[in-house]
């Protein structure tokens, strides 16, 4: 938000029982079979400087906001959780002009992110006061790792950002019903994974085809047959977004990470993310 100049945050404490969130409260409730004590704040990131709810008011909804952000916090046996439940991020771009749309504007920072829509926000003012705006950006969410993984995070962030609009937002718990987790006899802490046939199934029940493949078919040598990077870059091109699934090298756990743009920064996933999880590079460099 430093880099695209933003001027003022607003700071909301958001009840349990608002909109999506109840549903994330029922969820850790039944998994800890308890009442979960939650301190949530909704966070907007705005371009001008303002400091009264007049001056809100009077802003270009379209124009003036570069985020939304809801974090919710909550306590587990005296240990407090922090995630990010839902965020709407604009695209870092130039500095807006008046009378101007976000998706005219130039991208900053190499940053070419192609999974993106108009998101509709709000911030409360009161009880019956809310005011709304609109973000032109991209949804990103967090696992809280008791009732959701990558999975859930992975699969929301790539269909909110798909145009579904009569669907509206997608939650973990959307997935969750449809895999029948009740966090009582069925529950993610016990086995924190979800298949390839999950996964598939539920972007099917959306109504989205699915083009997979298999980056080490019929290759015995622990080395894949194809280069993914490569593979994928056409449907990020074609504003497809991808879902990369792979094992990481410690746990030989599953992890999954959703694919909404490229760069062509240095912070690139060769030399961060693929260091950190592949085996591969480790072996190459000896």
């Amino acid at each position: 938000m430093r880099k695209m100049e933003a001027k003022t945050a607003i700071v909301e404490n958001i009840e349990p029982n608002d909109g999506l969130i109840r549903e994330e409260k029922e969820a850790l409730d039944r998994y800890f079979d308890c009442n979960i004590e939650m301190r949530i704040f909704r966070l907007s990131f705005c371009i001008e400087k303002i400091s009264k709810e007049e001056e809100l008011k009077k802003l270009d909804g379209n124009n003036s906001f570069l985020a939304n952000a809801t974090i919710i916090n909550f306590k587990e046996n005296d240990s407090w959780h922090s995630y990010i439940f839902n965020a709407i991020v604009t695209i870092p771009m130039m500095k807006p002009k008046k009378k101007e749309i976000y998706h005219n504007f130039i991208p900053l920072l190499n940053n070419y992110i192609y999974s993106t829509k108009m998101f509709d926000c709000q911030i409360k003012c009161s009880d019956k006061d809310i005011y709304t705006y609109k973000i032109f950006g991209s949804y990103f969410c967090q696992q809280n790792s008791f009732t959701s993984v990558c999975g859930h995070a992975a699969l929301c962030m790539t269909i909110n950002n798909t145009d579904l609009s009569k669907i509206g937002i997608i939650t973990a718990e959307h997935l969750n019903k449809f895999l029948r987790i009740d966090h009582k006899s069925k529950r993610f802490r016990d086995n924190i994974n979800i298949s390839d046939t999950n996964i598939m199934s539920f972007l099917e029940s959306m109504g989205l085809s699915v083009d997979g493949k298999n980056f080490f078919e019929n290759n015995y040598d622990g080395k894949p047959v194809i280069d993914y990077s490569e593979y994928l870059y056409r449907y990020i091109e074609s504003r497809h977004p991808c879902l990369l699934i792979f094992t990481t090298k410690e746990k030989n756990e599953m992890h999954i990470v959703p694919i909404l743009g490229h760069t062509l920064n240095t912070d690139l996933w060769k030399p961060e993310a693929e260091i950190a999880y592949s085996n591969i590079v480790e072996t190459e460099a000896l």
